[in-house]
């Protein structure tokens, strides 16, 4: 983070240097992005300490199956920060200057915006976007937020002996006793639903089919009748 500010620091000086020896405003818009930890203005969202418990939270928050749930069911909680951005955020022009992650925090306090989905919408309307590596060279996370980025982008990267160890950690993966222990837990789980919804589709399946049998049992007698009433034997 100390990093992401001292640059756009730096750029902030640098627009207010122009501005003052052309006498002219700076069309620009230049901004910083950053986890949810740092973006974060959630009241009970925001207290966490661990990005990945952020991150989580928020997903619960956010995620279209539960923005569904919700309107279907109001005590379903979900984000309001994320719901007004999601109804007026990508309608919202930045105005120039330069953001770094307490302004973006603020600024979209006063729109009631989530700092975190407005700043990676915004990104599109800037002229200097600072942010980590992972953003544009982990896969993953370059395919949402980076993909927008134009092609003929001018890219700097700071400290550029340190991109091998980011491409490693990004296409690494860590494998521990606790994560084999939860997989596992997690297929002994899908096992036990498969069997139930087996056993519970074999039963119906079961009822469907005695009905199919009956259901043509009582339509051959009814043509038999009908056959018999139509040719009386006297």
């Amino acid at each position: 983070i100390p990093e992401l500010e001292k640059v756009l620091e730096e750029l902030r000086k640098l627009l207010a240097f122009y501005k003052k020896e052309v006498q002219e405003e700076v069309n620009f818009v230049g901004l910083a992005l950053s986890s949810r930890k740092n973006l974060c203005i959630h009241p009970e969202v925001s207290g966490e300490r661990d990005g990945k418990v952020v991150d989580a939270r928020c997903h619960a928050l956010t995620a279209p199956h539960i923005r569904e749930r919700h309107s279907d069911d109001s005590s379903v909680p979900v984000c309001s920060f994320y719901e007004q951005f999601d109804a007026h955020g990508r309608d919202t022009m930045l105005p120039n200057g330069v953001y770094n992650l307490d302004d973006l925090k603020n600024y979209c306090t006063e729109k009631g915006f989530c700092p975190y989905f407005f700043a990676r919408w915004a990104i599109q309307q800037a002229n200097i976007v600072v942010y980590s590596y992972h953003y544009l060279l982990d896969p993953k996370i370059a395919e949402i937020v980076s993909k927008e980025m134009p092609r003929n982008a001018v890219v700097v990267f700071d400290e550029a002996h340190n991109i091998d160890n980011i491409c490693i950690d990004s296409m690494s993966v860590k494998i521990t006793r606790k994560l084999i222990d939860r997989c596992q837990t997690s297929v002994q789980t899908l096992e036990s639903e498969l069997d139930r919804l087996r056993d519970e589709n074999s039963s119906k399946l079961e009822g469907e089919y005695q009905s199919l049998v009956e259901g043509l049992r009582q339509a051959q007698e009814r043509r038999e009748t009908e056959q018999i009433l139509a040719n009386p034997v006297l």
